[in-house]
């Protein structure tokens, strides 16, 4: 129960935007309920608000706490996933990559290969980006909308992956 009210208390600093108060509701839940699943998500949701009031290492430095303490694995992939974004816009590459080539779990893996791709995209590594977009083409499901976003950055590189697939299927 008084994780909750301190998560709410995160929830409400960064719905605010008040940097101090949601890096202060952070350091109070990370030190009395640090082990809890509301720790971690109180972590993804001040990165969240931190990034957006331009406080990218405070950002940083909750995502990799999730990193590092997640016992949650979907928590562990989200915090790598957006903490890649960060570095993407960062234009820190090779951070980037370095989170991506982490080991995902299945369900976050086409994520990862797609996010791989938009890195390698914004180096001027085309044949590594389309690589990785066919990875995540791939890996992500047949229903799931996010794979139409996929197959356009695909088309922008001239592949359409529905074409390899079909050839892939009759060899």
């Amino acid at each position: 129960v008084k994780a909750s009210a301190l998560y709410d208390e995160v929830e409400r600093a960064v719905t605010a935007g008040d940097v101090t108060r949601i890096e202060r509701s952070l350091a109070d839940m990370k030190d009395k309920f640090g082990g809890t699943q509301f720790a971690q998500h109180a972590s993804l949701l001040a990165a969240k608000g931190l990034q957006a009031q331009g406080k990218s290492e405070a950002a940083r430095a909750a995502l990799t706490g999730v990193i590092e303490s997640a016992s949650d694995l979907a928590y562990r992939d989200v915090a790598r996933l957006r903490l890649a974004g960060l570095e993407l816009d960062a234009k820190s590459y090779d951070q980037a990559l370095k989170q991506l080539g982490a080991e995902f779990t299945p369900s976050m893996a086409g994520l990862a290969a797609d996010l791989r791709g938009d890195v390698f995209q914004a180096k001027g590594q085309a044949a590594e980006a389309i690589a990785a977009y066919q990875q995540a083409w791939k890996l992500l499901a047949d229903t799931v909308e996010y794979r139409r976003l996929v197959q356009a950055k695909l088309n922008a590189l001239g592949v359409d992956p529905q074409a390899s697939s079909t050839t892939e299927t009759k060899k």
